[in-house]
């Protein structure tokens, strides 16, 4: 739901949490991974632009399903596994994907340690924010390559 729709109707968001446990007491048996994309949608500049993003390179992030899966899980999860997606020549279309003209894609992935509950927030704000810095030096630097 939209944060306009919470803010009209908060017992959403608890349809929200009880979906989400739902959904972990079906893994709780069984050895699995959770993805939870914190953007939420896919970049866009206009998107950017629109929500004030306070990043170059990202849209905000929104952690409160990360910490409901957290909270859920709290007992299995070993890690959260972060992957950062870095396209050089802007994010393919599905058929210029199939078409190969896709020339480079940089995919980075690290393991960092569960977030603290209480923390959550600040926790993606600061890995967010290294995201970030990682994308525009990342970015500069294939720039300059191709120059």
């Amino acid at each position: 739901y939209s944060r306009a729709q919470l803010d009209a109707n908060p017992a959403l968001r608890e349809h929200d949490r009880a979906a989400v446990r739902r959904a972990c007491a079906g893994i709780r048996e069984r050895p699995t991974s959770v993805l939870n994309f914190l953007e939420g949608t896919r970049f866009t500049a206009a998107k950017r632009v629109a929500q004030d993003s306070p990043y170059e390179t990202l849209l905000k992030p929104k952690a409160g399903g990360l910490g409901m899966a957290l909270e859920a899980l709290a007992d299995r999860v070993s890690a959260v596994v972060d992957v950062t997606i870095d396209y050089a020549d802007g994010a393919p279309n599905f058929w210029d994907y199939l078409c190969g003209r896709c020339r480079q894609v940089d995919v980075r992935v690290r393991a960092l340690p569960q977030p603290a509950p209480d923390d959550l927030r600040a926790w993606v704000g600061t890995l967010w924010e290294g995201k970030d810095r990682y994308l525009v030096q990342r970015r500069a630097v294939t720039s300059q390559r191709q120059e």
